[in-house]
């Protein structure tokens, strides 16, 4: 049988708690009743030094030599010591039906042993001797101006020495006893309601997931409870939004696609039937006409597909030697009539680099340079210049730029210029002959180099497009 993870956490907060708890009460109680022996150690020890010393006190008073034998008086009789007297009387019986009477303590006096020099008890109980002699019991000496007369030594109660000291520890462990089960009782209430909170927030967390799992992403949790938790329902929410943006390209890149691709096949369909139909002759403008759709459809389904293969391959082969200089040079090269075809100058700047060498893809490398500068002529108005530049950045990567003059896109555009089929209206649009699908290439191709790619507005005054290469793919 499975618990719930509530459940889990209350037993194993209680069992803590009560691991915690009977931990401490033994240790307590240990540590009291040994406690408590050792101060009753001390204070017999205290009492049997000031026996001594009232006792040493008057037998240096007496004159000439002292023998402890000689004296048995001055043994019995010291003020505040409650010596037992011979031929006391017994108590009196207990009346019949009252409670039993508790045995008498074990007083100082009736535990005290006074032994002379040689070793004979002088004082004390009868058979003390033997008890005397070991080795834990208090003693001290009795010595009269310099000699040592006598020991004086006490016989150890044999667990406490009064009924008091017994009832004092006998509470104290009730005590410790109550505070152990007022612990375990709190510890318990906060168990429950630990369980309880994070019972509800698993449970919120789980009915969430469940809705985005069925493809309802605009529910939400609220972001409240500890840090870690809080941060874990954040990241929740954020997932969610990137799947409900997700969800919402992918919608509109499908509605786009289809609008694209229906658009060359209707004109296309719409020609050929005023052909079939005699409506338009054949003649070389209507083939051309035939041709530019086709053309176009032509190059948005490579384009598409490019998108695709770039997309899904991930990581591409990094095993070819590139120098960058020479790429840039030989791009240039390559469009150097369509440039001056568009009415516009192409120049390089490599900033005095002699080569810039790099692992890489090189056949993707070159059609991401490709794309930047159709980009540039395609949207760049005649009488206007291309930039590119090349530079070093402070690791070991290189940043690539590429410029142009206007017009710009509105900057709130510029975000957006990577995304597949968008277009900025009305000047960088479909009459220019775009797709919609270059910039979103070469977003791709960066990133699967481990780089990155932005777009910003140009101080030429139209689109500047940077592309950093790290160290793992210029190297």
């Amino acid at each position: 049988m499975r618990l719930r993870l509530a459940h889990q956490v209350f037993l194993l907060i209680m069992v803590v708690a009560a691991a915690t708890t009977t931990v401490m009460a033994l240790a307590m109680a240990l540590n009291l009743r040994q406690g408590f022996q050792d101060y009753l150690l001390a204070r017999d020890l205290a009492d049997l030094k000031a026996y001594v010393a009232n006792l040493e006190r008057r037998l240096s008073a007496l004159p000439g030599p002292v023998r402890l034998a000689d004296h048995p008086d001055l043994l019995r009789g010291l003020p505040g010591i409650d010596l037992p007297i011979e031929n006391r009387p017994d108590p009196p019986r207990p009346i019949p039906g009252s409670p039993e009477r508790l045995a008498p303590p074990m007083e100082f006096a009736m535990r005290l042993v006074v032994l002379d020099d040689q070793g004979r008890t002088l004082l004390g109980p009868s058979g003390a001797l033997p008890i005397a002699d070991h080795a834990v019991l208090p003693r001290a000496p009795i010595v009269v101006r310099g000699m040592q007369v006598g020991e004086a030594r006490l016989i150890l109660p044999p667990r406490l020495s009064t009924p008091a000291d017994a009832g004092f520890l006998e509470r104290q462990l009730r005590h410790v006893i109550l505070a152990g089960a007022l612990i375990l009782g709190v510890g318990s209430l906060a168990a429950f309601w630990i369980a309880r909170a994070s019972g509800e927030s698993l449970r919120e967390i789980r009915r969430v997931t469940d809705s985005i799992a069925r493809g309802e992403f605009r529910t939400r949790l609220r972001e409240q409870g500890p840090v870690e938790v809080a941060e874990t329902l954040g990241n929740i929410n954020k997932m969610a939004a990137e799947l409900e943006a997700m969800d919402a390209a992918r919608r509109r890149w499908l509605a786009e696609i289809s609008h694209e691709l229906r658009t060359p096949l209707t004109a296309l369909r719409a020609e050929i039937e005023a052909l079939q139909d005699g409506v338009r002759p054949l003649t070389l403008d209507a083939i051309g006409s035939l041709a530019e759709e086709a053309a176009r459809l032509s190059g948005l389904l490579e384009d598409l597909h490019v998108f695709a293969v770039a997309r899904l391959s991930g990581t591409p082969d990094r095993s070819d030697s590139i120098d960058l200089v020479d790429l840039l040079k030989e791009a240039a090269e390559r469009f150097e009539l369509l440039v001056r075809g568009a009415g516009l100058t192409l120049t390089i700047d490599v900033g005095g680099l002699q080569s810039a060498p790099c692992q890489g893809d090189r056949r993707a490398l070159e059609q991401m340079i490709a794309n930047l500068l159709t980009n540039s002529v395609k949207y760049t108005r005649s009488g206007g210049r291309i930039l590119i530049a090349l530079r070093r950045t402070e690791g070991q990567g290189f940043t690539i730029t590429v410029d142009d003059t206007a017009p710009a896109p509105p900057r709130d555009a510029l975000g957006r210029l990577f995304e597949p089929l968008y277009r900025v209206e009305p000047d960088r649009n479909r009459q220019a002959g775009g797709s919609g699908m270059g910039l979103a290439i070469c977003e791709v191709i960066a990133r699967a180099h481990d780089g990155a790619i932005r777009a910003l507005v140009s101080e030429l005054g139209g689109l500047r497009v940077e592309v950093y290469l790290p160290d793992g793919a210029a190297a």
